[in-house]
């Protein structure tokens, strides 16, 4: 073999080798571009709100390549991240996303301020606008993307906050009795805005019973007390009733007035207005239609015999004849 054709065959070895190397750095970097799965990390520090919940998640980057920092304290929230450089010139960028979460039970509107941002390069995007109403458990996402390479992308929020939007409740006072909402006694029509929930107890005074709760002029629950979720804005009272009067139940609810007994049976389900307590009924005009029956228990189980029911007019199923329970009509 010739000179020429040894130093040809080492030449093409020498490119081969080279080649194969540069193969292998080509895999190498294909496979180090693999980004971040959803992580969510816990931000450094807190904010003064404990309802605002925070996370953040990286993606894009080469693991402990690039690097990502959030930080809270008070109300400022502040971020970055920084691409990465490796040999052969090939650079990274770096992408992290901040959860800001609306941990109310109701929902509440976001305030913030961008103090500072600065992109060198990168980009940063925030999903929703200062004044954005979030429902309860909503979020707000802020995204920074730096520039490949050795670039940073920062941002600063200062006086972010969340504002829960309550429904208004009107507690009115009653007569025949007093109550307590949340333990605060009503004294005087008092409008509260900054809850929805409520725990309601009544006291009915000397002579008095308690009905139950009347929410927007309707009787809606006679328990005592009574745990009030509001839907809505809402007018709140308790009702009470003489003690001498008569007091209805339809479907568990109590009413005092037997028209309203009355209409609640014709427009729900349970078509029997029960005699819940004994007594009269005020002087009045009083309509009972087809569909609806005005019974008089004898028994605390609701329990009444009704005509057809032949098998219990035998004698000996009889109960002893005693007063259970009666109604009055002036």
């Amino acid at each position: 073999m010739g000179l020429f054709s040894k130093i040809k065959n080492k030449f093409s070895k020498i490119a081969l080798s080279f080649s194969l190397l540069l193969g292998a750095l080509a895999g190498a970097v294909s496979v180090s571009s693999v980004g971040y799965a959803a992580s969510g990390e816990a931000v450094s520090g807190s904010l003064s709100d404990p309802k605002i919940g925070l996370s953040y998640e990286r993606s894009g980057g080469i693991v402990s390549k690039g690097t990502t920092s959030w930080t809270a304290s008070g109300t400022t929230i502040e971020g970055s991240v920084k691409g990465h450089k490796e040999a052969w010139t090939v650079s990274y960028s770096e992408k992290s996303t901040l959860t800001i979460q609306n941990l109310y039970n109701v929902s509440a509107t976001i305030s913030y301020t961008v103090s500072e941002a600065k992109d060198n390069g990168g980009t940063h995007n925030i999903s929703v606008s200062s004044g954005t109403v979030l429902s309860s458990n909503g979020t707000c996402q802020v995204t920074l993307e730096s520039k490949k390479g050795e670039y940073t992308t920062s941002i600063k929020l200062t006086n972010v906050s969340l504002t829960p939007i309550y429904k208004t409740t009107t507690f009115k006072t009653s007569e025949g009795g007093t109550y307590s909402a949340n333990n605060e006694p009503i004294v005087s029509e008092t409008v509260k805005n900054n809850s929805d929930s409520y725990q309601l107890s009544a006291t009915p005074s000397a002579s008095y019973v308690f009905v139950g709760w009347r929410v927007n002029g309707v009787i809606v629950s006679s328990n005592n007390p009574y745990s009030y979720a509001a839907s809505s804005d809402a007018t709140v009272s308790p009702v009470f009733s003489n003690s001498s009067l008569a007091m209805f139940s339809v479907g568990g609810i109590r009413f005092s007035n037997l028209n309203e007994a009355i209409s609640t049976a014709v427009n729900g389900s349970d078509k029997n207005v029960l005699v819940y307590k004994s007594g009269s009924a005020p002087q009045g005009d009083y309509s009972i239609p087809n569909g609806v029956t005005l019974v008089v228990p004898y028994d605390d189980a609701g329990t009444v015999i009704l005509p057809g029911d032949e098998s219990l007019f035998i004698r000996e199923n009889l109960p002893a004849t005693t007063l259970f329970r009666s109604l009055s009509l002036s």
